[in-house]
């Protein structure tokens, strides 16, 4: 068997992402604050847990390991998808409290769902795969994003960095993945930011109005494609938009 971890399992990306690996024999565990209404005999868990409380990630650890007893797997997979967007402001009018829901969400969590999977599964006879969902902001600021930039740049290094440290490890590999725009409820949230808070948020509008923003089941597919190819290395970001 094959089990995959996914995170925000329940909403646009996650959820296509969700469904992709179950339609392809993954046994899956959905991770997200609320439960979705999709279906599916490998769907064996909807955790509903808010990664932002991730100071409580031993409720979430053991929920997880409770899913899986007694299950034994030749590979693993951890899809670390879940993230905010933080407020669209310049920093010094971002509340203290969103600011640190941000890092947690988007850095913390996937740091700490990483460090189980390899504790867990090192040195046993499993295949171990990370996949980072990173954006394109992670490489080129934007103004008033200044929460989802820093944390979306920490994802990159996350990968760089854990990938070297299991670099005699055959059975790991992690890269990030780039999706490009998806015409997710992440994509709706920005395109309301008023104007003085996101100068550039007329441009999101256009890819809107232009039809530019691709359907979460189509980048699921291409997510699914660019993994079972297999032909990155560990470390890298692989970007979808090329």
């Amino acid at each position: 068997m094959k089990l995959a971890i996914i995170t925000g399992g329940s909403r646009g990306l996650g959820a296509a992402l969700v469904k992709t690996y179950c339609e392809y024999d993954y046994k899956v565990i959905s991770i997200a604050r609320t439960k979705s209404n999709y279906e599916h005999e490998n769907l064996i868990a909807q955790i509903d847990f808010n990664l932002a409380r991730i100071d409580h990630f031993d409720i979430l650890e053991g929920r997880i390991f409770n899913a899986i007893k007694g299950l034994e797997f030749k590979e693993v997979l951890l899809i670390n998808n879940a993230a905010i967007l933080g407020e669209m402001k310049h920093i010094q009018d971002c509340q203290n409290w969103n600011i640190n829901d941000g890092i947690k969400v988007n850095v913390n969590a996937p740091l700490l769902l990483t460090s189980m999977v390899i504790r867990r599964w090192i040195g046993q006879s499993v295949n171990i795969r990370i996949i980072n969902i990173s954006s394109g902001l992670a490489v080129h600021p934007m103004p008033c994003s200044t929460i989802y930039c820093t944390t979306k740049a920490g994802i990159e290094m996350m990968t760089k960095t854990i990938a070297l440290e299991q670099k005699d490890n055959h059975r790991f590999k992690m890269v990030s993945i780039s999706p490009g725009i998806i015409d997710t409820d992440m994509q709706t949230e920005i395109r309301q930011t008023k104007k003085e808070d996101l100068e550039a948020v007329d441009q999101f509008i256009a890819f809107k109005e232009q039809n530019l923003l691709v359907p979460p089941n189509v980048v699921a597919e291409k997510i699914w494609k660019v993994y079972s190819d297999d032909q990155y290395q560990s470390g890298e970001t692989v970007s979808l938009r090329s």
